[in-house]
């Protein structure tokens, strides 16, 4: 385990430039960053923790000054290390055929049918997925779900209720497809012409290094097909 550099809230242009440097430094980053390009997803968390529009429930203007000008440098920072290429008015427009959505914020594994009716089996079913318009994908944390551990910690109390939580999730939601709370890991997605397929892959630990994973699950989204179909 790692102390943060600097051991305290990012406020100021070097707090910020030192943490993306420690981040940055680890070794297996690197070498990921070496074998694949990436595509980064913006998140409150290059800012502040639950930011918005206004401010964020995380900042103290008191204590920690102009909510606007700690953005804008956290902002600057997070362009420093992570540049993105914006699209420009004269690239081809193209054509839509199925529509993916991959998103991380709840550090838990999830593949849904995206439908604007989820409980109206008039317009979606919940067996053969007809009527769905997209496909979701919610990718699990790679390390800050921690190990299990007991039930006085985050992940202890997860790991007791995990079984739950699951069947609540079916019943509220039967878009639902495929749930884990408990597993750290990663999505692993592969682009063909005839179908996306999005692998879950989960790890047993993550406060020491290892080189073993599963394969928890795997879902194809076939062309002309919106929504999930389990592989």
């Amino acid at each position: 385990m790692r102390a943060h550099d600097p051991p305290r809230e990012l406020l100021s242009l070097d707090d910020y430039r030192r943490r993306y440097a420690q981040y940055r430094s680890d070794a297996d980053l690197q070498a990921l960053h070496a074998a694949h390009p990436m595509i980064w997803i913006w998140d409150d968390h290059e800012i502040i923790n639950d930011a918005w529009k206004d401010g964020a429930d995380n900042h103290d203007a008191q204590t920690e000054g102009d909510h606007l000008l700690r953005r804008a440098t956290a902002a600057q920072v997070a362009h420093e290390w992570l540049p993105i290429r914006s699209p420009s008015a004269d690239e081809p427009i193209r054509a839509t055929r199925n529509v993916v959505i991959f998103t991380g914020d709840a550090h838990e594994s999830y593949a849904f049918d995206v439908t604007d009716d989820p409980n109206n089996p008039a317009a979606y079913a919940r067996l053969g997925g007809d009527g769905a318009a997209a496909a979701e994908f919610v990718a699990p944390s790679i390390t800050s779900r921690g190990d299990a551990e007991p039930l006085n910690s985050l992940s202890g109390v997860l790991d007791a209720v995990a079984d739950g939580a699951e069947r609540l999730l079916r019943v509220t939601n039967p878009h639902l497809r495929f749930f884990d709370n408990r597993h750290n890991g990663y999505v692993y997605a592969r682009v063909a012409a005839d179908r996306l397929s999005a692998e879950f892959w989960h790890v047993p630990q993550v406060r020491e290094p290892t080189d073993e994973q599963v394969l928890a699950a795997r879902f194809d989204v076939q062309d002309g097909r919106p929504g999930v179909v389990r592989a």
